[in-house]
């Protein structure tokens, strides 16, 4: 979760960037448990680039928008190129059964274990 703390109404204001669909090839992508992904020639940084997931979308927000997004969810701060300093504040929520969920690897193949009433929100259920 992410709030702004300040305008970011124009590109390259410090917005939030993100890659809408990330978290989805992150999922099918990436090694259990530790999250590396696959590069050309094997899974470490000197294996080659890491995939390329094309241009991001910098997130234009008022101060006290809210940003709700998976933790798997490509993401980086985008360039600063006016005066003023961009606030943002982000709190990580967690299931109170988090840990067991991770050992028991139920995240290895189900992303939204740990959202149950978000899962049934994005199926329609």
């Amino acid at each position: 979760v992410g709030v702004a703390l300040s305008d970011m109404l124009c590109p390259d204001q410090g917005n939030l960037c993100v890659w809408p669909g990330s978290h989805i090839f992150s999922q099918t992508h990436s090694r259990w448990p530790d999250a590396k992904f696959r590069r050309p020639c094997g899974w470490d940084r000197g294996d080659g680039p890491l995939p390329d997931l094309g241009q991001p979308v910098q997130l234009r927000l008022c101060a006290g928008d809210l940003v709700l997004a998976h933790c798997e969810l490509a993401h980086c701060g985008g360039p600063l190129l006016g005066p003023d300093i961009r606030y943002m504040t982000y709190f990580r929520v967690k299931h109170r059964d988090w840990r067991s969920m991770h050992e028991a690897a139920q995240f290895r193949e189900d992303m939204w274990c740990d959202f149950q009433g978000l899962r049934t929100a994005l199926n329609g259920e």
